[in-house]
């Protein structure tokens, strides 16, 4: 295409300062492309690129230049990548890994609506410099009813001005494409205005929606704004601790940041009292994706970094939900990964790495704090679970307690995992040489769970019935056995909810076989 400059309006940096003018004055046509397919076109101040394609052998674009802001030589950088074939709860998945709803602003750019979010912690490493400018966007093709997920990125090594090298006035949609972020009405009801807390601390509040993909959100006698997740009976769960009458506010955001009314209740609490629920944090991840080597290091810096996360969390690593294409997954036995292929259909399937459910619960995957793999309302349980290790016969004795008079129905469920192992290269393909929490094993004896508060229930498992297996990788050249072990307990409901009542973990140092 021609490369000579385009008449274009006058563009303002992004960023602006007394001494910052318009650092390009001329601008050249450019298409971005999904495969064959042209999305919208835009003018760049770059005269060496006519288009950008994003394909399956080329997944993103990277533009590193050079500028010069207030008389000093810099640097900046663009990235652009789409996926094809998208759908709404994945759009609302990238919302949620990238921060969620709050971290971003919706910006009418050339008519169209674009998410957009600065000084963003979850995204920075993407764009690369810590002066950023990160877009989303959201699209349909009408020509062949696809859709289409967009981001871009504009970063700069100056710490607070960005170049004007796209001329954003200049966007235009392709005949057929159109944005599916809008401006709609967000509808949400709660009947009561009032509602009193159980034994643990826990209000459910029922909650009625006109609309899908929602992200709900309370404040406290106007203190901060908490994200609390919607439960698979329309229900939020809003947990307070200490005893007292508390003024709540609701609303709902949807994925086009498109807010309901605040709904305003009332709060009588009697306080908490119970045992301190664990977290159980199941993650499925591969040694071939991207995104999984980060939250990997995430979780590694959250459980060696605060101690009560470290106390509290017990976690499963499932490998490649898809299949054998992970190193670990691939060495395991067939009913290990049955075991996993399992764990996913109780979930309703998983569309992404890394996915992880805190407590049954899809949660953060980049955690930052406790509180972001702490679901909310699920601090307190009415069970506890009491691990011990029997040298003399090498079983595990568990005693499981319950301080009300019925059981959940639930499921105990039990397995071994390899705390964590660091290679000297890289196993797979996404440059990830930490492994941690890895299952290696399941126990085939499922439980029902019957705990009451006047009958306790005991399960012994037998080691003897676990096999740890041989771990191989790059085609079996590498092989390895895992030895540093535990043993992790949890129990589940079954009832649709699929909440994790309690869970526990027991180190398997002093056991003989290990």
């Amino acid at each position: 295409s021609s490369t000579t400059p385009i008449a274009t309006s006058s563009t303002t940096p992004i960023a602006t300062s007394p001494t910052n003018l318009p650092i390009f004055t001329d601008f050249y046509p450019v298409d971005l492309n999904r495969d064959s397919e042209t999305l919208f076109s835009f003018n760049l101040g770059l005269n060496d690129v006519s288009n950008i394609t994003i394909h399956s052998e080329q997944t993103e674009f990277i533009k590193t230049f050079p500028v010069v802001i207030d008389s000093v030589d810099e640097k900046e950088r663009l990235i652009f990548m789409t996926e094809p074939n998208f759908q709404d709860k994945f759009f609302k998945e990238m919302l949620d890994q990238t921060g969620g709803a709050l971290a971003y602003t919706r910006e009418f750019i050339a008519d169209t609506y674009f998410l957009t979010s600065e000084n963003n912690d979850e995204i920075w490493e993407f764009c690369e410099y810590e002066n950023f400018k990160f877009y989303m966007g959201y699209f349909s093709n009408d020509n062949n009813d696809s859709k289409y997920w967009v981001v871009f990125c504009h970063s700069s090594t100056h710490s607070n001005i960005l170049s004007n090298v796209i001329d954003f006035n200049s966007l235009e949609l392709d005949p057929g494409i159109r944005s599916l972020i809008v401006e709609k009405d967000v509808v949400i009801s709660i009947s009561d205005d009032t509602y009193t807390t159980n034994s643990f601390g826990v209000t459910t509040i029922p909650v009625t929606a006109e609309n899908q993909f929602l992200t709900f959100y309370y404040q406290i006698d106007g203190g901060d704004i908490l994200e609390v997740p919607i439960k698979d009976d329309n229900t939020l769960d809003i947990f307070f601790e200490s005893a007292g009458n508390y003024n709540v506010s609701i609303f709902a955001v949807d994925l086009s940041l498109n807010q309901s009314d605040t709904h305003f209740i009332t709060v009588q609490s009697t306080g908490a009292f119970g045992y301190e629920r664990n977290v159980l944090i199941e993650k499925f991840t591969t040694d071939w994706c991207g995104p999984c080597v980060n939250s990997s290091y995430y979780f590694k810096d959250l459980l060696s970094s605060d101690t009560e996360a470290f106390d509290k969390v017990n976690m499963i690593r499932f490998g490649s939900p898809w299949g054998t294409d992970d190193h670990l997954t691939r060495s395991l036995s067939e009913s290990t990964r049955e075991f996993i292929e399992s764990r996913t259909d109780f979930y309703n399937g998983v569309s992404g790495v890394p996915t992880v459910f805190s407590n049954g619960f899809e949660s953060e995957s980049h955690p930052n704090i406790f509180q972001d793999i702490q679901i909310t309302g699920f601090n307190f349980t009415s069970y506890d679970i009491n691990v011990y290790f029997n040298s003399s016969n090498d079983c595990i004795d568990v005693t499981i307690s319950n301080l009300s008079d019925s059981a959940h129905d639930a499921i105990i469920t039990a397995v071994i995992v390899e705390d964590s192992y660091t290679y000297t290269q890289s196993p797979g393909t996404n440059g990830q040489t930490y492994f941690a929490h890895s299952l290696l094993d399941v126990f085939d004896n499922e439980v029902d769970l019957t705990a009451i508060s006047s009958d306790t229930q005991t399960i012994t498992y037998d080691l003897s019935d676990i096999t740890i297996p041989t771990i191989s990788w790059h085609h079996g050249s590498n092989t390895r056995i895992p030895s540093d072990l535990s043993f992790i307990i949890f129990i589940q409901k079954t009832d649709g909810s699929k909440e994790v009542l309690q869970s526990a973990k027991l180190s398997l140092d002093d056991w003989s076989g290990n």
